[in-house]
This record gives C-alpha cells, sequence and structure tokens, in this order.
C-alpha cells in the first residue's frame, strides 16, 4: 500500500495528489488511509523514509568492498537512472528531489526530511570518496567532502534532466562524463632517484 502512495506522489506531486487520488492508488476507503498512515502529510513522510532506503540499498551495493571507485559511481548512477526514467506517463526524475523542494518552504516537517536526506546522499559519497583517497585511487590531497557535493550535484541533475525528458542515450553519456570528471585514474607517483 505504501508503494502505491509513493508512486502517487511521485507522479502528481505533494500539493497534486489528493486525498482521493491516494485512496484509489491503496485501493482503500480514505477512512481506512487515515487509519493506516495519519495524515496526508504524514503518508508523503512515509513514502519519502521508504525511498530513502531504496536509495541508502543502492549505495551498499554499488560501493562494495574492493569494486573500484569508477565502476561504483558508475553503477550507482545508472542505477539510479531505472528509478528516475521510470513511470507510466513518462520520466519522473527522482521522487525527493523533484517533489519534496516545492513542499519545503511550507512544510517543516518535509524541509527537514529533505535536509535529512540529502545529508544522508553527501554522507554517502564522502566514505567512499574517502576511503578511494586512502586507498590511493584517486588523489590523496583530493577532498572527499568537496568530491561528495559534487557527486551529488551530478545525481541532482540527472534526476531533473530525466524528468524534463532527456533521453536514456544523453543521460547515460552525462553519466560517463560525471564518472570520469569524479574518478580519473590516479597517476602512478614518479620515480625516485636513480639508485647511486
Amino acid at each position: 500500500m505504501l508503494d502505491a502512495l509513493l508512486d502517487t506522489f511521485w507522479t502528481k506531486g505533494f500539493g497534486g495528489a489528493s486525498l482521493d487520488d491516494l485512496a484509489e492508488a491503496a485501493g482503500v476507503k480514505r477512512q481506512s488511509l487515515y487509519l493506516a498512515f495519519g495524515d496526508k502529510e504524514t503518508m508523503y513522510l512515509k513514502a519519502m523514509a521508504r525511498f530513502a532506503g531504496w536509495l541508502e540499498a543502492a549505495f551498499v551495493q554499488a560501493f562494495a568492498p574492493g569494486r573500484p571507485l569508477a565502476e561504483g559511481l558508475r553503477a550507482f548512477y545508472l542505477k539510479s537512472l531505472e528509478f528516475y526514467l521510470s513511470g507510466d506517463a513518462g520520466p519522473r526524475g527522482c521522487f525527493v528531489l523533484c517533489t519534496a523542494p516545492v513542499e519545503a518552504p511550507s512544510t517543516p516537517a518535509v524541509r527537514a526530511a529533505l535536509a535529512t536526506l540529502l545529508g544522508r546522499i553527501d554522507a554517502g559519497f564522502e566514505r567512499r570518496f574517502g576511503a578511494a583517497a586512502a586507498a590511493g585511487e584517486i588523489a590523496a590531497a583530493a577532498s572527499p567532502s568537496t568530491l561528495a557535493k559534487l557527486a551529488a550535484a551530478a545525481l541532482h541533475s540527472l534526476a531533473i534532466r530525466a524528468r524534463a525528458g532527456a533521453d536514456r542515450a544523453a543521460l547515460e553519456a552525462f553519466v560517463a562524463e560525471a564518472v570520469a570528471t569524479l574518478a580519473p585514474p590516479c597517476a602512478p607517483s614518479p620515480p625516485g632517484p636513480p639508485p647511486r
């Protein structure tokens, strides 16, 4: 039932999804919907939490120990595209990034949930870039925090471009460019002086 609510909010947004829309999608009467989930804001926040769980699972899978950084980034972005390009009425982008910012100024709980999710995305990327720096996959002087924010910005851009109708080939080309920029091959250390 929660997935049906998420799907409706994703397609219509928080403001555009009426209680009748939500009840119909869930296959229950409005009263039953209230009893199961509470008010509309609570339904939306629970849908956000469900989506955040999917995102966490995608991070874990893409950045499994031992997987090269570039390969993991590519896998994460391409998995995200599967979500972003879904939808019966056309590509919907990211559920959270394409619906929550509209409600955030007037709904403190949504604003807080959005800020938390953005922080989790940054933290997930930063952990991986930190490990990459320690392992010599990227330059030791690179800033994991800055790279994380750039990686997140690329993710957000993919979501919006997908919702705007960019085709898969263009989005996959964007992924390739983002990965090449964020995880270039690390140049080997210069050889030391010859032995005397």
